[in-house]
């Protein structure tokens, strides 16, 4: 009998009640806050996972569409000829030439604003 649990009442004093209520309160809030913010982002993610599903259906009935037609395209060699870009060289002088050019335009336009 030394043992048995009493079941005495105890009390614990609380300095600022309505501080700690209020806090309470505020954690309550952004614990709901957080959870429909979980449960748009698994909407969300639902919704994906459905358009995603979609999409590959989709492309594979493009390819099917895409290979069927090929199919019933005549057998043909098509050579496309490209032209060869020619390069620009310019000599040391004619770069200068086009950067001072540049810069008299850009003094120019600074002398305008002044």
């Amino acid at each position: 009998m030394k043992n048995e649990p009493k079941n005495e009442e105890f009390y614990v004093e609380i300095s600022d009640a309505n501080e700690l209520r209020k806090e309470l309160l505020l954690s309550s809030k952004q614990l709901i806050h957080s959870l429909k913010k979980q449960k748009e982002y698994q909407l969300l993610k639902s919704q994906k996972k459905e358009l995603t599903k979609e999409l590959v259906s989709t492309m594979n009935k493009i390819k099917e569409l895409a290979s069927s037609l090929q199919s019933h395209l005549p057998k043909t060699k098509i050579t496309l000829k490209t032209k060869e870009k020619k390069e620009k060289t310019l000599s040391v002088e004619d770069k200068e030439d086009h950067f001072m050019k540049k810069l008299s335009k850009i003094e120019e336009r600074l002398q305008a604003l002044q």
